[in-house]
């Protein structure tokens, strides 16, 4: 099996924030009836290594609200084989795999049993390359959780509309 070499990327680069378990890496991005298999794909280096990788969802269900959508829930390269087009690789090859599919809008995260609902705040080269490929940002979540468990005082987002309580 591939998922310790894919838990071991992971936590190579959310490890001291999101540290990943075998649990819900296979709950996530292995057993998920969502996964599309045809769109994800594994980078192998030449020694056999896994050093990048792409899992892709489209909705299974029989739901018009989801059926053009497709998500990529990791898309990760580790850092040594960084900037030699891997992960460009990757996504296009699952790119080409989701439009056979009949997806017509991708996203990054916020797919069924997602880790991130989109790219970390801390991530700010992924989110370069994410622009670089075409992807928009559409804001900002916050997971308020994560504030309350470490006793940092919370900066809530500004909304006229909401009232949030402490």
């Amino acid at each position: 099996s591939w998922a310790p070499s894919l838990i071991a990327i992971w936590n190579e680069e959310y490890g001291d924030s999101f540290p990943m378990r075998d649990v819900l890496f296979e709950q996530n991005s292995i057993k998920d009836r969502n996964i599309h298999w045809p769109g994800s794909f594994i980078a192998v280096s030449e020694q056999g290594e896994a050093i990048g990788y792409i899992i892709t969802k489209v909705w299974q269900e029989d739901m018009s609200l989801y059926k053009d959508i497709g998500w990529i829930n990791c898309l990760l390269v580790k850092k040594e084989y960084r900037s030699q087009g891997i992960g460009t690789l990757l996504l296009h090859k699952a790119e080409v795999k989701l439009k056979e599919a009949g997806i017509k809008k991708l996203f990054i995260g916020r797919d069924p049993w997602h880790y991130f609902p989109g790219i970390p705040v801390e991530n700010q080269s992924g989110k370069r390359w994410a622009v670089k490929q075409g992807f928009e940002s559409q804001g900002k979540d916050y997971d308020m959780l994560r504030y309350f468990q470490d006793g940092t005082p919370i900066d809530y987002p500004t909304f006229t509309e909401y009232e949030f309580m402490t």
